[in-house]
């Protein structure tokens, strides 16, 4: 449901899906704006996979990539506001000064 409001450059920038980052896999990533978002279920409440999603976020944030995680129940009831939080983060990284 989340592909289908933010492919196809919707939101102005491009997103892939599943998307192959150093050992990892993010579910949608936005290159251009180095934007990782991550959709989770139920098995993420467990404690390992806390533990694995916070090692996770922690490499994608050494590599200067900004992660947002959405669980799968607010894509489903929520999609409009998930939809408003990414363009807002879309607003925010277009908007920010580059370092060279």
């Amino acid at each position: 449901m989340l592909w289908l409001k933010i492919r196809r450059k919707q939101l102005n920038v491009t997103f892939h899906r599943q998307y192959s980052i150093g050992p990892y896999i993010a579910d949608f990533y936005c290159p251009k704006l180095r934007l990782l978002i991550e959709v989770d279920g139920g098995i993420h409440l467990r404690k390992e996979s806390k533990e694995y999603d916070k090692s996770r976020t922690y490499y994608f944030h050494s590599l200067n990539i900004t992660v947002i995680r959405f669980w799968d129940s607010e894509i489903e009831t929520s999609i409009n506001e998930v939809i408003e939080k990414i363009e807002s983060e879309v607003m925010t990284l277009t908007n920010a000064p580059t370092l060279k």
